[in-house]
């Protein structure tokens, strides 16, 4: 079964892209007089998650920048729910960064 992304109670319409970024956080530290390194694993870091989509009417660009902006500065985090995270355990997200493009045509 497909889920459509939501984030909070807002579903994204017109995606093109999901993507997701998982990833071990390491310390690598130099060891005098041994050939290599030692590693110590110091657990998993933040799980980043990046939608791309695009949007075609002034109505949906409006309504999709209000109720994003809003989420975005209130700086707390908010519901999410994807299929590319569905094993990961993760229910919340920190909207981290906007990066808006408009194109003519």
């Amino acid at each position: 079964m497909l889920v459509r992304p939501v984030i909070g109670s807002w579903e994204p319409k017109n995606i093109e892209r999901i993507v997701s970024w998982e990833n071990r956080r390491l310390a690598v530290l130099p060891s005098p007089g041994l050939s290599g390194d030692l590693h110590q694993d110091l657990g998993r870091g933040a799980l980043t998650v990046e939608i791309t989509g695009s949007l075609s009417t002034d109505e949906a660009r409006d309504e999709l920048l209000k109720e994003l902006r809003e989420k975005f500065l209130a700086g707390e985090p908010v519901d999410f729910l994807a299929d590319i995270v569905e094993e990961s355990e993760l229910e919340q997200v920190l909207i981290e960064a906007l990066d808006l493009e408009e194109r003519a045509g």
